[in-house]
């Protein structure tokens, strides 16, 4: 399914056309003049451009928005924001113009309502079409990534056709897929047309061999995508595997999250959540206080050593939610259903009341919004010398939630720690203020879908 940028385009601009005329006619105090056209005209030209010009810069028309509810989300308050900044300079600054708030507001309502609901209506359709994969190799990196994918929901979106062994390979190497095998690579031409393909994934394994690289290149010439099987897993699962990652993948993944002009408005969003989300949630604490006070003997606050940004510890602190003695014989795994945990505490955990704390050390800047969980130095230890590249999650700051957080369950142990970091990690390298945005909107779902 695609539909082209400038029918999107047409779409927006009518949609805020439609804003202006409804809330110049109806929310207007005095009834239009005889220069009503000629004045709405213009404003709607403004406006329309304005959010064209802001869908473009912050990716709204890509494709690849539509595949996503919390990218269409995200993107489209984007625009409204940028759009509506657009249109008040060029209006007010530039042509001396008056663009009435009253009619500004019904502007994004229709927006949201009009193009937001044909987006959405988009992303139901594309979900419902299904991608061709063929995996050249049959190697261990194409089995997990296979089984990966037909395990996740992202693989509703995908038909996994089979594999083409490798020039060296044999039929039923160890390791080898559950999937098909449909030839070796020199085959990879006829096997495309054959079967429609429309994506094709190198294996790890395979992806060094120059003369097997050399027989893909058709597959360009018929239109298929060609990707590593590193890439693609990246992609459709948001994950990294460590597994078949090296110090290359660090050296050259252009992490842009990490530029100065990047990092500024990262701070500068963080402080600004922090201090708001401090300030509307200050009543909360004396109320918290009293009852962690109540639940039995021990301090209202908790503070612990964690492991942030380029290895520096701080204390992380959150409301007491465990007995005073309850590492009395040192540290373990916090897990579900912990004894250890009060009552108050109980309750304190499922609605997450007991990190309102931490928006202190995010606006002491120890901590992000959004990023890898911070662990203790304890842990760091033992799971740097247990998992590859562990250390390197300490490359960002530690957040309040995370892209780990949002898409796996809570972990108690060093496989779930690996699983993890393969979440972190993609989040460092896909690190903006926009996936910031997604995972805060997830974050908001889950404690509004679940929140004891």
């Amino acid at each position: 399914m695609h539909v082209p940028k400038s029918v999107w385009a047409v779409a927006d601009a009518a949609s805020v056309c439609l804003g202006n005329y409804i809330g110049y006619q109806f929310f207007r105090l005095q009834f239009p003049t005889s220069t009503w056209v000629a004045d709405m005209t213009l404003a709607n030209a403004v406006v329309a451009v304005a959010y064209i010009a802001a869908g473009l810069a912050v990716g709204l028309y890509e494709t690849e928005t539509l595949r996503h509810r919390s990218r269409i989300a995200v993107r489209s308050l984007l625009t409204i924001g940028l759009a509506t900044a657009i249109a008040y300079v060029v209006l007010h600054t530039l042509m001396y113009e008056i663009y009435s708030r009253r009619i500004a507001i019904i502007s994004p309502l229709t927006f949201i309502a009009i193009s937001g609901g044909l987006r959405l209506l988009a992303c139901r359709s594309l979900r419902n079409l299904k991608s061709r994969i063929l995996f050249v190799g049959c190697g261990d990196s194409i089995r997990r990534v296979s089984e990966a994918v037909a395990e996740s929901e992202a693989g509703r979106n995908y038909v996994l056709l089979g594999y083409l062994a490798g020039p060296e390979s044999e039929s039923n190497p160890p390791g080898a897929t559950d999937l098909p095998c449909l030839g070796v690579v020199e085959d990879v031409q006829a096997v495309c047309l054959a079967e429609d393909v429309q994506e094709v994934v190198i294996g790890a394994e395979e992806s060094s061999d120059t003369e097997l690289s050399q027989l893909i290149m058709c597959c360009l010439r018929l239109g298929c995508r060609v990707t590593n099987q590193q890439t693609f897993h990246e992609r459709v699962l948001g994950e990294v595997p460590v597994d078949y990652i090296s110090a290359d993948w660090f050296l050259f993944a252009d992490l842009e999250g990490h530029r100065a002009g990047r990092a500024t408005i990262k701070r500068v969003f963080d402080f600004s959540f922090a201090a708001f989300t401090l300030l509307i949630t200050l009543p909360l604490w004396p109320l918290i206080a009293l009852a962690v006070k109540l639940s039995g003997r021990g301090p209202v606050f908790y503070s612990q050593e964690r492991v942030g940004r380029h290895n520096r510890v701080f204390r992380l602190i959150k409301f007491r939610t465990m007995r005073p003695d309850a590492e009395a014989d040192g540290h373990v795994w916090s897990t579900p259903g912990d004894p250890r945990v009060t009552g108050v505490g109980r309750f304190l955990r499922r609605t997450h009341l007991d990190e309102l704390p931490q928006l202190w050390n995010i606006f002491l800047g120890d901590m992000s919004i959004v990023g890898p969980r911070p662990e203790r130095p304890e842990f760091v230890q033992e799971l740097i010398t247990e998992i590859p590249y562990y250390d390197e999650r300490h490359l960002v700051k530690p957040g309040l939630t995370g892209w780990a957080q949002i898409n796996y369950r809570y972990g108690c142990s060093v496989e779930d720690a690996r699983r993890k970091l393969h979440l972190d990690l993609y989040y460092i390298k896909q690190m903006s203020l926009e996936l910031d945005l997604v995972i805060i909107f997830r974050t908001l779902g889950i404690l509004i879908r679940h929140p004891i």
